[in-house]
């Protein structure tokens, strides 16, 4: 039953659906000050679960956006993003470790 579950799933998330996940992270608000949630808010909090399980269960699908990965943990203005995307970049280096980023 789990292997039909994670088979199916990868139909429904993809590779492909990697980078729109990140933007909705970044354009969302994380903080405690705001009361009332927009619509973008919710989907950037969801957006940061999707990506969060991506990276726990099925870290593979990150490789192709390394580069992607490594930007965002520089973006210092999105605390939730930079936490998203260290988790991303830590599970497919655990998972592969031959695709570290190197510094040029």
């Amino acid at each position: 039953m789990t292997v039909l579950l994670r088979r199916a799933s990868l139909r429904l998330i993809n590779q492909s659906s990697v980078p729109t996940l990140i933007k909705h992270v970044r354009n969302g608000d994380f903080s405690e000050q705001s009361q009332s949630q927009s619509s973008a808010d919710v989907t950037a909090k969801n957006a940061s679960l999707i990506l969060t399980c991506i990276s726990k269960y099925c870290p593979a699908m990150f490789r192709s956006h390394v580069p992607e990965l490594v930007k965002s943990v520089a973006d210092e203005k999105h605390n939730q993003l930079v936490e998203v995307s260290l988790h991303a970049l830590s599970a497919l280096l655990q998972w592969d470790p031959s695709l570290t980023p190197t510094d040029k």
